[in-house]
Parts: C-alpha cells; structure tokens; sequence
C-alpha cells in the first residue's frame, strides 16, 4: 500500500497546477484590438502549454509529435478521443479553443479553467444548441481567427468508434482547413477512459502506474468536398496509424 500516499500526493500536484493555471487565465485582460488579440492568444497558449509540461511531468508521461507540420492559418484540428489526457496533449501539440460537451463546465477544479480558455460547450441533447455551436466554430475560425479543437467521436474510446460528420461538414459550409491528428498511448488500455470509469479512480490508478508514452501523429491539412466521403476517408487515415502505432507496441485489440 506504499504507493497511496505518492499517488494522492500526485493528483493534489494536478489539481494544484490546474488551479493556477485557471487563476492565471483568469488575470489575462481581454483583447481590444488585433494586436492586443495576438498577445492575448500567445498569452492564452504559453499558459496551456506550461499546464500541460506539468502535469506530464506529474504524470510521468513521454510525449512524441510526429508528422506534418501544424497549419499557421486558422484550422479546425480533428482527432481521435482516447480520454482526459488528450486534452493536455492537443494543447501542447496546437492552439485553439476546445469543442466539448455542457457537463465539462460543471467538472470540479477543470471546468473553470476549460471556460476560461475559450471552450465552447455543447448541449448535445439539443439541435438548436448544437445549430448555434455550429455557426460559433465557423466564427472562431473565420472571424476572429482563432483555432477550434474537436474529437469527432464524441466520446472517447481505446480502439476508436464511428466519426460524426458535425465537423466536416461545417468546415466545408465556412471554407476552413481541417488537420487531421492520431493519438496514441501505451498503455492504451489504462490510459483510456470510457464506459464506466469514474473520473478520480481513473486518475489515481494513472498516477499509481508511474510512466507512460504518447505519441502523436498529424496528417497534412485539407478542404472538405464531399463530407461524408471526406470523414469516412480521415477517419480511415487516422484509424490505420492508431492500429499501426498500437500494433508496434504490441498492445492493438480490434474494436
């Protein structure tokens, strides 16, 4: 039972950063002009990225970022959901306000500094919340130039389930680039959160195991044509790396 006080020790260091993080965030004054809007982004991103360093440091995680390079002009980057730890991965790896479900805003020590970095949260039992999201991400990206993050999946899952189509086809209606982006962990398994995990439970046993990899692929960015066609194609893109990658560490499960 020696591992419980380092483990608890642990998640106290992670709720603490992501405090100061969210403090941090909520100190940036907000930007009135274009050159105060690129200060205040470059301001936004450093404080994601010093988040991220620590907790991976808690974590003990080794991140690899493999691929093309990430887009400079205002994106939509897609990927596919494994659990929690993407987020610190996708904000380490690009810029951009996240896409997520209502629920997260209510997240204890999370949900404030998710709200304070721009996420745009969801209602997804409504069609006239998820219209209006639409039209908000197509804003983002066209208007104030900014990058939007989104998990096509919906949810997370270990081995990857069918893409929604939401994404795709609101960047082919606004005429924005989507980046297509692989995650993958090992373990896959322990990382992975889904079905009936409890949030703390699942970290504590995250910071019991002491060390894991991730590993990133990102895939040239592209326009959408033919949205069911394109979605099921990058999902398809995206679906054989994660196999790839899972199978040379020889931890690959068909879904």
């Amino acid at each position: 039972m020696r591992f419980l006080p380092k483990s608890f020790s642990s998640l106290s260091q992670v709720l603490w950063e992501t405090r100061k993080a969210t403090a941090a965030l909520g100190k940036l004054e907000s930007p009135t002009d274009e050159l105060s809007h690129k200060a205040y982004e470059a301001a936004l991103h450093k404080i994601g990225v010093d988040w991220s360093e620590n907790l991976f440091k808690i974590l003990g995680l080794e991140m690899n970022v493999s691929g093309a390079q990430v887009s400079k002009e205002p994106t939509l980057f897609v990927a596919n959901h494994v659990g929690y730890v993407d987020i610190p991965l996708m904000v380490h790896a690009t810029s951009g306000a996240f896409v997520a479900k209502k629920e997260v805003k209510s997240f204890p020590f999370f949900g404030a500094g998710a709200e304070k970095y721009g996420t745009v949260f969801v209602d997804r039992a409504s069609p006239e919340a998820r219209r209006k999201v639409a039209s908000l991400i197509g804003e983002f990206i066209k208007t104030r130039k900014k990058n939007v993050i989104l998990f096509p999946e919906g949810t997370s899952s270990p081995w990857g389930v069918e893409w929604k189509r939401g994404a795709f086809a609101i960047a082919k209606q606004a005429n924005i680039p989507v980046q297509p982006l692989r995650i993958a962990y090992s373990p896959q398994e322990k990382v992975a959160y889904w079905g009936d995990h409890f949030l703390p439970v699942h970290l504590l046993g995250l910071l019991k195991h002491g060390s894991f990899k991730a590993d990133v692929e990102i895939f040239e960015p592209q326009m959408i044509s033919d949205v069911e066609k394109d979605t099921a194609l990058i999902q398809e893109k995206i679906q054989n790396s994660l196999k790839e990658k899972l199978s040379s560490w020889g931890e690959w499960r068909a879904p």
